[in-house]
């Protein structure tokens, strides 16, 4: 199930199962708190859909040290594209080139998927972020604000 390893003991792979108290902890670091269930029930649905890939990056102990989400989107708007939707590296691992292998695996993966391009949302005031996409090829193209709204779900 390798995808590439090297020369530093770093593992791309997809993800699995097993990788799900790692990706919370990750998420944490990240500044979203996930519980380890939620992320084991939305891992679960993602790993079954084959418009959506997620690797982790693992350290000789095959722990995740990193992961990386991607899906296509289709939209009336847009060409045919993938998204990025997280991307978080261990604190102690960042700037040794592990976010930059997992944006070039799912550069690989979208390519084969015949996306035309991939899009990453990043928080305005994650700056260390901007700065590692735009090293990595990325170009800022807009600034937007992002609206939510809770449904609530009637008990029928």
């Amino acid at each position: 199930m390798s995808v590439a390893l090297d020369s530093s003991g770093v593992n791309i792979r997809p993800a699995t199962t097993q990788d799900v108290e790692a990706i919370a902890i990750l998420s944490h670091q990240l500044g979203y708190p996930v519980s380890t269930i939620a992320i084991e029930q939305r891992l679960y649905q993602i790993l079954s859909d084959s418009n959506h890939i997620i690797y982790v990056a693992t350290g000789l102990d095959d722990r995740a040290i990193a992961w990386i989400h991607a899906y296509t989107y289709h939209s009336l708007l847009t060409d045919f594209h993938a998204e990025i939707g997280g991307l978080v590296v261990a604190p102690s691992d960042r700037g040794t080139g592990i976010g930059r292998k997992l944006l070039h695996q799912v550069e690989s993966w979208a390519k084969i998927r015949r996306c035309q391009s991939i899009l990453v949302r990043s928080n305005i005031v994650r700056s260390a972020a901007h700065h590692f996409y735009q090293k990595c090829g990325y170009s800022r193209v807009k600034t937007s604000l992002v609206f939510h709204k809770v449904l609530l779900h009637d008990d029928l």
